[in-house]
């Protein structure tokens, strides 16, 4: 997974973000133990933080969910089907 990372020599700043960030992340969580037996196993050390945020956002969480479930059973009356030109030209 890291091969043409490390092969192309890309550093910190030329990586992905995505690339960088999940890198980063799983080495934290190596480095706290959270893959071993023992006090840090299973415990994310930015879980307080991620459930501080969920919580703050929980109302407009809520508020879009139910905007969404609204948007997604709301019925639209029939409409013609678009016109179709069976040989486009793009100029």
């Amino acid at each position: 997974a890291i091969g043409p990372f490390v092969a192309s020599q890309h550093t910190w700043l030329s990586a992905t973000w995505c690339f960088s960030e999940c890198y980063f992340y799983r080495r934290v969580l190596e480095a706290t133990g959270y893959f071993n037996s023992g006090p840090g196993s299973g415990l994310d050390p930015f879980g307080v933080q991620k459930l501080a945020g969920l919580r703050s956002a929980e109302g407009t969480i809520r508020d879009l969910a139910s905007h969404v479930n609204d948007m997604a059973t709301q019925t639209y009356p029939p409409h013609e089907p678009l016109p179709v030109d069976p040989t486009p030209s793009f100029k």
